[in-house]
């Protein structure tokens, strides 16, 4: 089980705009954004409040059992219970006749997979499948109590219940023909069966005249089935070093705004035209491993290329609200080269690096409509560089494990999407650099106190230790969020001043 409760401001401006100001819009009152009211300045809450809380649920459980000495059945049954509430108050534009949201949406999952495993004198042999059931419900209240709305009798509305039932089967073989050599062919069956009703004017019966529902589509079905072969190869020609390559295709299912969920442009559904995202994946690499050579110890490097090609996407556009979504489609490519290094100078320390080389480009992408469609346009928020680097230390003193730890992360600049478009822009936001340093402590010293306990940990730490003023995400607004004359300007949601924390687990 898990809860969670946050409040979130809203996004700032990233330079002044006339008419946006930290009191509304064109009051008599500073301008609001990060260069004039702040980096981290949001809005009072009498403009602007939200708040988020989740709870979530899970119940699994996990069955290995031997039917003979080759042959293992695998079983994992789940359930998960999901629900979270969403209220929001927004008062920045004036006459605003659903300044409040209420959107309190749950869910319902079953899973199960089940699988066989049967060893062979060359081959591992898997078969088995798997079923997901979902069942989403989506009630959403937009009203204004000075107004004479509510959460109950609305002025805008909707209830979308989805039924989504997710099949597979599979079968996958892992040959070794001989010392060294591995290839695992595999292939699977996939359907996804989506359901979903607008249920909104049966649970919003009471509402004012004139209340927008703002799903408009009729409910609406579809299956979508598919094939996704992969395989697999790795060679070791000697113990400190292997090659690896892979092939796969995967689908996933179009999204609950495909099937006209929160769509308000009325219509119906073109089922021939709707296709799931299509992935075909291609990895190349290879890892080597010292154990002990002059300054070496446990030293591993690891590099891959990998190429991934995605074929019929559907992407969403949120504008002023909801009620106000643009559809484009897209093929792209995500290609790069990922590196790996880690080493153990000695039996205390740790020393660890990662690299990503990204190249996320879209052959095609059309926006809503049929406009123009773009060849070659970067992916937004895919940078062309990460990397994270860091160091650790192990120290046992007196039944205590003391380990500090450095860590060093980098993001280079990205490409911004660009709301009024709804397309990636040429405009990009700055690259930006973190620095966390944690310590933490385990012990078994206070498992005599209780016969149960096993160990107790602790963690001290600072995220973002030298202060970094950095923009995780930045968007070019369509001017939904504060109006006036802000379309076209960028507004961002920065990340977090230097944060201090403190965890403690216990494991019985």
């Amino acid at each position: 089980m898990d809860s969670s409760r946050e409040f979130r401001p809203n996004f700032i401006p990233v330079t002044p705009i006339q008419g946006i100001t930290t009191q509304g819009l064109n009051a008599n009152a500073p301008l609001y954004s990060q260069q004039t009211s702040g980096y981290y300045a949001s809005l009072p809450e009498s403009i602007w409040f939200k708040q988020l809380q989740v709870q979530d649920y899970m119940l699994y459980s996990k069955l290995n059992f031997h039917l003979s000495r080759d042959v293992t059945l695998h079983e994992l049954a789940w359930y998960r219970h999901g629900h979270r509430v969403h209220y929001r108050i927004n008062n920045y534009i004036p006459g605003n006749n659903a300044n409040s949201e209420y959107y309190n949406p749950t869910s319902d999952t079953y899973g199960d997979k089940l699988y066989f495993d049967w060893q062979l004198p060359m081959n591992l042999l898997k078969a088995g499948g798997s079923w997901i059931y979902q069942q989403y419900t989506t009630p959403y209240a937009g009203y204004n109590t000075l107004l004479g709305t509510s959460p109950s009798f609305p002025t805008q509305y909707n209830s979308d219940v989805l039924y989504n039932n997710y099949l597979t089967g599979f079968i996958q073989d892992t040959i070794r023909p001989f010392s060294g050599f591995k290839i695992t062919p595999g292939i699977a069956a996939v359907q996804y069966q989506t359901q979903m009703y607008n249920n909104g004017n049966q649970v919003f019966a009471n509402h004012p005249a004139g209340a927008q529902n703002q799903t408009l589509i009729n409910s609406a079905a579809d299956t979508i089935s598919g094939i996704e072969p992969s395989v697999g190869v790795r060679f070791a020609p000697v113990k400190w070093s292997s090659i690896y390559a892979s092939y796969a295709q995967s689908y996933q299912n179009p999204t609950d705004n495909n099937f006209g969920a929160y769509n308000s442009h009325g219509g119906g559904i073109d089922f021939n035209s709707l296709k799931p995202v299509k992935s075909t994946d291609y990895e190349v690499g290879a890892k080597f491993l010292v154990h002990n050579w002059m300054m070496l110890h446990n030293f591993m490097f690891n590099i891959n290329y990998y190429y991934d090609h995605l074929a019929n996407e559907t992407i969403a556009t949120y504008l002023s609200n909801i009620a106000q979504t643009k559809f484009a489609s897209a093929n792209a490519v995500v290609n790069g080269v990922n590196i790996a290094i880690a080493d153990n100078p000695s039996g205390n320390w740790h020393l660890f690096a990662n690299l990503a080389l990204n190249h996320s480009y879209y052959t095609s992408y059309t926006p809503q409509g049929g406009g123009t469609t773009l060849y070659g346009a970067n992916v937004s928020y895919s940078p062309d560089f990460t990397m994270s680097a860091g160091i650790d230390y192990r120290y046992y003193y007196h039944g205590f494990l003391f380990s500090p730890q450095f860590v060093d992360q980098y993001t280079s600049s990205q490409y911004l999407f660009n709301n009024v478009t709804g397309a990636p822009s040429h405009q990009k936001q700055p690259g930006y650099n973190v620095s966390n340093i944690i310590l933490g402590v385990k012990t078994t010293r206070l498992n005599q106190y209780l016969p149960t306990l096993k160990d107790v940990k602790l963690s001290v730490g600072i995220y973002n230790l030298f202060g970094a003023q950095y923009n995780p995400i930045e968007y070019i607004t369509s001017g939904g969020y504060f109006g006036g004359n802000s379309a076209g300007a960028i507004l961002a949601d920065p990340g977090a001043p230097r944060q201090y924390f403190l965890t403690m687990g216990a494991k019985f």
